[in-house]
């Protein structure tokens, strides 16, 4: 992993571009690189290579995360993998639901709402 951050010279930004990037915590990465986490905000503000390089870093501390969530989803949790597969494929997965509605008529009008459409049916659009 440091030999992404390569471009980067100075060490001791560097050294905090790999913890954060095998962390994902600022605080942690300022205490595991012996750097101010003031230091940090400093760079952010005045070194466009250090901002790149930051991005970088936190992209892969993201797939970290997302990494341990499937081994532990895979392993233990079906809450965990049902939500990771709800956010790879959302538009099979996504969240539904659906009421029978009696009308007068005696007849059932099935109602299915779908949370991302802005609007729901209106008569006669029932979807089903």
């Amino acid at each position: 992993m440091s030999g992404r951050f390569g471009q980067i010279r100075p060490p001791k930004k560097r050294a905090f571009l790999v913890a954060y990037s095998r962390c994902g915590s600022i605080r942690r990465a300022a205490k595991l690189a012996c750097v101010d986490r003031e230091s940090h905000r400093h760079w952010m503000a005045k070194d466009e290579a250090y901002q790149a390089a930051f991005a970088l870093a936190k992209e892969e501390s993201i797939e970290y995360l997302e990494d341990a969530a499937r081994r532990r989803a895979l392993k233990t949790s079906d809450v965990l993998l049902m939500f990771l597969l709800k956010a790879a494929r959302p538009e099979v997965y996504r969240e539904r639901s659906s009421q029978d509605v009696n009308i007068q008529t005696g007849s059932r009008l099935r109602i299915i709402v779908d949370p991302e459409r802005e609007e729901p049916p209106g008569p006669g659009q029932a979807e089903g």
